[in-house]
Order: structure tokens, then C-alpha cells, then sequence
């Protein structure tokens, strides 16, 4: 019987610094696509959102819950630890993620002390590396280059697939790590990606033209033109009673705009549709109001 022999977070926090430590491109897509390709398949999608800094994915619906005081309250006590005894095994990405689940879920009037006790417990099995990267992992800014076109690179060199493939995947899947996870475990999946309702679609992006005589020629005499709304841009999930609202980040507003949910039941008579655009606020009159709450 062979055992499989869990990925240390070390070797993660080691892989981070070769990516810091490089600007090339390609050099960051071998460097993951290597590392990823060593994984143990419940590691896969871990170590690539743990990349992003999205500890939990693309819509973060659960969150960490650290803040900057707790932060700077554990890099202080950290400071003034003068010696720290090893661990026998040191800690593994699967430890870590199930640690920052139980950060995520706690709740109640001690859940402050609570956390930092977590937070406390996890650095002391770790070593300077890893403390490193572990604090830019709480903060979510990882800042290692390992941006989504990178990860995407590397997860098709990984898995072998076409690159369009993977990011027409991601375009409707969302969650990088579930992408990065099917297409090393069940490619087929990846091929056959679909829009499910209720998880929310990357937004198509614009792209900078220099003139209109570009747009008109690079569309090819199919172009439209229509007024720009400056709001908060959302995507709308209908199927039967159910609406949930989605921002750009892909987070669920669905409580936050109340009214938009009342338009989509009372006056979009399709059964099951998705619908995208910019919501903003209007007075009495209907006219924009000047200041738009932030719903992301």
C-alpha cells in the first residue's frame, strides 16, 4: 500500500519566494505548474487560491475575520518570542486550510480571543518562511506575481489542456481552485463547462481602443452604441421564486439590494434567467443620485 505524504506549507511558503524572487512570466508558470503537478488531489485547489490570497475562492462567502489590530497584535507577540522549538512534522497546506475553516466559522462574544488563540497556536509551528507568507496570506495580499492569467497558464501546462479551455472554464465556474482542481483530476469536466445558476460568472471586461474608426473596424461593422451608467455593476440569478444578486467580485449582495430583488420577481417573467448590468440609485424623480453606496 503507498501512502501519499501531505505538501508542508514550508514547501509552499518556498515555492512563494522562488515567485517572489523571479519577474519572469514563463519562470512563474513552470515554477507553479510544477508544483501543483506534485499535489495530492484535495491539495490542488488549497495551494492555488492560497496563490491569490483568496483563502476560501472567488466569492469569499466565508471570511477570516482578521483584521489589521489582530495582525499587528500577532506580529508583536511574534516579535518577542526569543526562541521557538520545531515541530517534528511542522505544519501541511491541509492543517493550515482546515485551521483558517475553523478561524472562518467561529462566532459569539468571545470570538476575538478565540481567534488570536488559532492565529497564535499556527505560528508557533512555523518557521521565519513560513511567517512570512503566512501574514500575507491573512492579509490577502500575497504579492508574488501569481496573478489569474499566470495560474491559469500554469493549471493548462499542468493538466495538459488547451488554455482557451481553462479560461473559458474559469469565465463560467468563477473559483480558480475547483478549476485548477478539475483539470488535474477530471479534464473532461473542464471541457464540458457550463453556467450553473447561482454561481455567479466572471464579468466580461472591456478593453481600451485608441479611436472609434478601431471599434468600428475591429467589429466589423457590427458595433452599438448606448449610454454609459455609472453604477455598481451586478449580475442578476432568477430560477422560479429564488434571486440572488451577485457583484463583480462575485460576492453575494443579495441582501444588500432588497429592491432589485423585488424587480426581478415582480417584472422579469422568465422562469430561470441570468441577468448582468449596472445598478444605481435615483431620488423620487428618478434622476442619479451623486453618491452610490459601495455593495462589493
Amino acid at each position: 500500500m503507498t501512502y501519499m505524504v501531505s505538501t508542508s506549507f514550508l514547501a509552499f511558503a518556498e515555492l512563494c519566494e522562488r515567485l517572489e524572487a523571479t519577474r519572469s512570466r514563463n519562470e512563474k508558470v513552470q515554477q507553479i505548474s510544477s508544483f501543483i503537478s506534485t499535489l495530492q488531489p484535495d491539495e490542488v485547489p488549497i495551494a492555488v487560491r492560497f496563490l491569490t490570497g483568496r483563502v476560501f475562492g472567488e466569492q469569499e462567502i466565508k471570511k477570516l475575520g482578521v483584521g489589521g489590530a489582530t495582525l499587528w497584535k500577532l506580529a508583536k507577540a511574534d516579535s518577542l518570542q526569543v526562541t521557538l522549538l520545531p515541530t517534528e512534522t511542522g505544519l501541511s497546506l491541509l492543517d493550515l486550510n482546515r485551521a483558517l475553516e475553523s478561524l472562518a466559522s467561529l462566532s459569539g462574544t468571545d470570538r476575538q480571543q478565540r481567534a488570536e488563540n488559532i492565529l497564535q497556536g499556527l505560528f508557533s509551528r512555523f518557521g521565519g518562511l513560513e511567517k512570512r507568507y503566512g501574514f500575507r496570506l491573512l492579509s490577502g495580499e500575497m504579492e508574488i506575481g501569481a496573478v489569474d492569467g499566470v495560474l491559469l497558464a500554469a493549471i493548462a501546462a499542468a493538466s495538459k489542456l488547451d488554455l482557451n479551455k481553462v479560461r473559458r472554464a474559469y469565465m463560467t465556474m468563477g473559483d480558480i481552485g475547483h478549476i485548477a482542481e478539475l483539470a488535474l483530476t477530471n479534464p473532461s469536466a473542464v471541457d464540458s463547462a457550463r453556467i450553473v445558476m447561482f454561481n455567479p460568472v466572471r464579468p466580461m471586461l472591456a478593453e481600451m481602443a485608441t479611436s472609434i474608426r478601431q471599434i468600428l473596424e475591429s467589429h466589423e461593422g457590427g458595433t452599438a452604441f448606448e449610454y454609459k451608467y455609472d453604477g455598481a455593476r451586478i449580475q442578476i440569478h432568477k430560477q422560479g421564486a429564488e434571486v440572488r444578486i451577485f457583484s463583480r467580485r462575485l460576492s453575494d449582495v443579495t441582501v444588500s439590494i432588497p429592491e432589485i430583488v423585488t424587480i426581478a420577481k415582480d417584472r422579469v417573467a422568465i422562469k430561470t434567467v441570468l441577468l448582468e448590468g449596472e445598478v444605481i440609485a435615483v431620488d423620487d424623480a428618478g434622476k442619479p443620485l451623486p453618491a452610490v453606496v459601495c455593495i462589493e
